[in-house]
């Protein structure tokens, strides 16, 4: 119902417009793989086994490891916007190993953060959903892209890929 209300699609709908449903019907479901996610709020892993046992009939959790960088991102259940994105990729990546590094909601949280996913070379993908448009980001936390940018480029170099939303801003 929510899909009709909202104008939200399935995850099984946003596969087959990205053309992964090819994969799941030759049983590719990223097994042996790892995402990484980078996270500024907490998250409940009850949460996450709600979502997988509602879309699987089983959950997933086993699969999924919070990180907590800097002391984590606190307690509770966060607004949405982490569990969000580590449902998405449970449900895209069923088999997948899954790394959340959750760090507190800061310029050096973020920074930290984006650090340790380079330094831990754990993943081929890693995903972000968290930003701000440029000029505001470079008007409240100067010279924080730049520091961003060195450590984007080592995981370039390690063969890493970056995906970051950019609905919001």
């Amino acid at each position: 119902k929510g899909q009709s209300v909202f104008g939200g699609i399935t995850d099984d709908q946003l596969a087959n417009s990205y053309g992964v449903s090819g994969l799941y019907t030759a049983g590719d479901l990223a097994a042996g793989q790892t995402v990484d996610i980078f996270e500024l709020e907490p998250f409940l892993l009850s949460d996450i086994a709600g979502f997988d046992t509602c879309y699987f009939g089983s959950s997933h959790t086993s699969q999924v490891t919070p990180i907590n960088i800097d002391g984590g991102p606190g307690i509770g259940a966060g607004s949405g916007e982490a569990i969000l994105d580590v449902e998405n990729v449970s449900a895209l990546a069923p088999h997948a190993d899954i790394h959340v590094y959750s760090a507190p909601n800061s310029t050096f949280g973020s920074i930290d953060a984006y650090n340790a996913i380079a330094n831990a070379d754990d993943a081929r993908a890693i995903s972000s959903s968290w930003g701000l448009c440029e000029s505001a980001f470079a008007f409240g936390a100067p010279g924080t892209q730049q520091v961003e940018n060195v450590i984007f480029e080592q995981t370039a170099a390690q063969g890493q890929s970056m995906f970051s939303s950019a609905g919001d801003d």
